[in-house]
């Protein structure tokens, strides 16, 4: 019994000393992973070649726009005699004379109101600045003065009128509210007001409203006259509401002012929304 627990008491004891020189097992370092940097490496002589050549042609390019720009701008400036209004003696066409007189200059002289990505300097040009700003408003003035005259003229008479043009961005002399938009444009253009032309934005409504009426009684008399045709009815009833609707709508007046009965009102109404 003695011999038994002095030998559990050895083995206990070597078992200590084993357990105190062990070695815990090694744990390796933490590395941590270091993002690249990114240098940035020389270009070769073809690619500095390319850009340096596709700078010129850009370069180039801006050059020949400006230039383009520059002459574009003198000509505007240029005196356009269009001899056929004085061949004719025509009023219609001094207005379309006129018009593109005003087109040209008011176009150009966007290029000194940041209206363009090209930007002009005075220096730039053949004309002094006061000069210019000057012809600009006496241009788009006359012009809005002709338009004005054109409003005073009856509608049956302006009917037998010819145009500015034909077809996208011609201007018809027998709508009078194209008339407006135009002398509208003009105005605008040169910071002027109905006044500076010798009128008033009241009669320009009224001579807008006896246009509209004279319109609406020629539409209103086709729809009489094409009853036994069916296409050409529902053409005529088509024109008639539109000319009604964008009269109400596009410039305000009433149903009243444009002498349209409620049947009338009625059938626009339902026309449209059809």
């Amino acid at each position: 019994m003695r011999i038994r627990t002095l030998f559990t008491l050895v083995l206990a004891l070597f078992m200590s000393s084993v357990a105190c020189t062990s070695k815990a097992p090694e744990q390796k370092p933490e590395t941590k992973t270091v993002a690249p940097i990114n240098t940035p490496q020389p270009q070769s002589k073809d690619a500095l070649d390319i850009a340096a050549s596709q700078a010129e042609i850009k370069a180039s390019a801006m050059k020949e726009i400006k230039a383009n720009a520059v002459k574009g701008f003198n000509e505007a400036f240029q005196k356009h005699n269009d001899w056929t209004a004085a061949l004719r003696g025509s009023t219609d066409d001094k207005v379309c004379e006129l018009r593109n007189e005003f087109y040209r200059i008011n176009g150009v002289m966007g290029y000194f109101q940041g209206r363009y990505t090209t930007v002009l300097e005075w220096s730039d040009v053949a004309i002094e600045e006061g000069a210019a700003r000057k012809r600009h408003i006496a241009t788009a003035l006359e012009y809005a003065k002709s338009l004005n005259s054109l409003l005073s003229k009856p509608h049956s008479q302006r009917l037998l009128m010819g145009s500015c043009g034909s077809g996208e961005g011609s201007l018809g002399f027998s709508e009078g509210n194209n008339l407006m938009n135009e002398l509208e444009i003009a105005l605008k253009a040169v910071g002027r007001m109905p006044e500076d032309i010798g009128t008033s934005t009241e009669q320009l409504r009224t001579a807008l409203l006896d246009d509209y009426k004279a319109r609406i009684a020629k539409a209103r008399e086709e729809l009489v006259k094409v009853k036994a045709s069916a296409d050409e009815l529902d053409l005529a009833q088509t024109i008639f509401a539109r000319l009604v609707w964008e009269a109400e709508r596009e410039w305000n007046f009433s149903q009243q002012q444009l002498g349209i009965t409620a049947e009338e009102q009625k059938f626009v109404e339902d026309n449209i929304r059809g």
